[in-house]
């Protein structure tokens, strides 16, 4: 399920699966049967979601026993502190400029938490955690990886420049990583049986 239109083909040109369809609808109102799903997921997204809207449907479409996950990254590491730096600095930037520009009038409405997992009354038993994944990637697939989130790509489409978040500086160290090299991103995970 995804409300922008813009994301619902990118998702699609980028999964050759057959097995997988992407549907342009909202969290709340998935158009799914009840008790549909054994799975559902919410990926750097369940903070902007309003969780009275949002748990009563994640309720309908669960199966008893299914399983509702929601996650977000907050760090990449590398071995390559240049590189780091400079996508750190990036970030900072992307948070002070969408700030100065208006562009976060509506911060998440909440913080994701097992707290509040459990006080949706939702879900059975609640968990949270923390995963890593190690992956490995070349300057290319940073370059990538940042322009993938959502909140560098909307404030570029308000009109800031490549310079104005200094992604043409982490674009020269990029370009410094031809090969591959270990990264290790780490997320928060909150999980809830139904």
């Amino acid at each position: 399920m995804e409300p922008n239109e813009a994301m619902v083909r990118h998702a699609e040109a980028m999964t050759p699966g057959r097995n997988v369809r992407y549907v342009g609808a909202s969290a709340y109102e998935t158009g799914l049967p009840d008790a549909s799903a054994d799975l559902v997921t919410a990926s750097q997204s369940l903070q902007w979601m309003r969780p009275e809207q949002v748990f009563p449907e994640i309720a309908r479409i669960l199966r008893p026993g299914g399983v509702f996950c929601a996650y977000e990254y907050f760090a990449l590491q590398t071995p390559l502190w240049e590189v780091e730096g400079e996508f750190g600095a990036v970030r900072e930037r992307t948070a002070v400029l969408r700030e100065e520009r208006g562009l976060d009038r509506e911060k998440q409405l909440w913080p994701v938490s097992s707290d509040r997992f459990e006080q949706s009354g939702v879900f059975r038993r609640v968990r949270e955690c923390a995963l890593h994944s190690v992956e490995s990637g070349d300057g290319e697939r940073l370059i990538g990886f940042v322009l993938s989130q959502g909140s560098l790509a909307t404030l570029l489409e308000a009109g800031a420049t490549e310079e104005d978040v200094g992604l043409d500086r982490l674009r020269v160290v990029a370009a410094r990583m031809p090969e591959p090299v270990t990264w290790w991103i780490s997320y928060h995970v909150w999980l809830g049986l139904r």
